[in-house]
């Protein structure tokens, strides 16, 4: 698998909400699209495609021995999707993904990073978390008060600007009820709060009970 040289721990591409809310339309959440499109994009770096199997994917979705049948038809979902997705052939046979990426921030993007892919958190999660996961992340927000209040502030910026410390944020806040998460991402109420002891035993959010909010984790 080629990678981009300039990958790292801060790695990220900018995830497009509306991909998200599309994907959420769907008549059943398209699950499998939504666990395989950020491992193609966190892997294509700069250059917008990836060389890579379908074997290697299915190591970063998920820890189960039979991941493939999910990988194809997170894949098939995608091609199907995406008008600007396509997959080449390479000269040894072998698959290349072109991903539609976002090349700057935006109001109507949020950053994903790279270290959820590589850490291994991505491949514990269970589908429906993973749909849950993109969810709250498309919908937090980040409000630098309740973000001073906030018991780990680890990253706080004292005296620092909003840009400041919004740019070197660990969290965003989400205020949503069960069945509010329930509503934006299209899972039943016992996938609901089954997909969220998922992201809390996995770092990925936390309740906050003292300000009545998700922590919704950017990166691990």
């Amino acid at each position: 698998m080629e990678q981009d040289s300039e990958l790292n721990e801060n790695a990220l591409f900018w995830f497009d909400k509306e991909l998200i809310e599309k994907f959420l339309k769907q008549d059943d959440p398209v699950k499998s699209a939504l666990g395989v499109f950020p491992i193609l994009a966190s892997f294509c770096g700069k250059s917008g495609s990836i060389e890579i199997t379908q074997k290697t994917i299915g190591k970063y979705l998920s820890k189960a021995k039979h991941s493939r049948p999910s990988v194809k038809c997170g894949i098939e979902e995608l091609d199907e999707l995406i008008s600007d997705f396509k997959i080449t052939k390479t000269k040894n046979g072998g698959n290349r993904y072109h991903v539609p990426l976002i090349p700057k921030a935006s109001s109507k993007v949020f950053p994903f990073y790279r270290s959820i892919i590589d850490s291994g958190i991505w491949a514990k999660l269970t589908p429906s978390a993973k749909v849950l996961y993109l969810a709250m992340r498309s919908h937090a927000y980040f409000d630098l008060d309740e973000y001073q209040i906030a018991a780990d502030f680890e990253n706080y910026v004292e005296d620092g600007t909003w840009q400041e410390n919004y740019k070197s944020r660990k969290f965003e806040f989400l205020r949503m009820s069960k069945s509010q998460l329930g509503a934006i991402s299209g899972l039943t109420r016992p996938s609901v709060y089954d997909s969220l002891e998922y992201l809390e035993e996995n770092g990925l959010i936390v309740w906050n009970p003292d300000q009545e909010n998700w922590r919704v984790y950017l990166k691990i």
